[in-house]
């Protein structure tokens, strides 16, 4: 029963994108271009832009998207962590680049709108903060970007799947709007027994 329960959860974005609104289908936004980012990027001056070490960093391909739904597009690379500590962790979430799509847009106030959305605090060991305020969120995670009736919509779930435990116990959806972060659709599970 519990897990037909997440089955049905899990496929909240897919079933409100395909069957309850006909005609519309979720378009996923490809990152295709490859990224040249600078790596004195990651350890300006001697210090960590990252707290994690940039040797775990790694940076994955591009893609130009209005993320903010503002109608400006900017360029967007997703990014990886990696730790071999204790059973391994990884993670994945989207940094935002400049224009010259070499650096990373530090000083760009987009980019605070896109850690926002992805619930990314840069100065955490592991990034990735959990969309259920349990802290951390559990190692490993599928993000992705997708249209939908001319919006940008973010979606993070974690990659393991049944959850196993607080933190891999959601799934998000969300989109910005005039400038503000608004869930879409954000389910978290938590069991009780008596």
């Amino acid at each position: 029963l519990i897990l037909n329960l997440f089955k049905a959860l899990s496929n909240c974005v897919r079933y409100y994108g395909q069957k309850l609104i006909k005609g519309d289908v979720l378009t996923p936004i490809a990152f295709t271009t490859k990224a040249h980012v600078d790596g004195k990027d990651y350890i300006p001056d001697g210090g960590e832009l990252y707290h994690w070490l940039a040797s775990g960093t790694s940076v994955g391909n591009a893609s130009k998207i209005d993320f903010t739904n503002s109608g400006v597009s900017r360029n967007v690379v997703e990014m990886s962590i990696s730790s071999s500590a204790g059973e391994g962790c990884d993670e994945t979430f989207y940094d935002l680049l400049d224009d010259t799509e070499k650096h990373l847009a530090l000083s760009d106030s987009a980019r605070t709108q896109l850690m926002d959305i992805q619930n990314v605090e840069l100065n955490d060991v592991f990034p990735i903060r959990a969309h259920n305020g349990t802290g951390f969120a559990a190692c490993g995670n599928e993000p992705r970007f997708f249209s939908y009736r001319g919006k940008i919509y973010f979606e993070d779930k974690p990659k393991k799947w049944p959850p196993v435990d607080a933190g891999s116990s959601y799934h998000r959806v969300a989109r910005i709007d005039q400038g503000k972060v608004s869930d879409v659709c954000n389910f978290s599970f938590s069991s009780h027994v008596e």
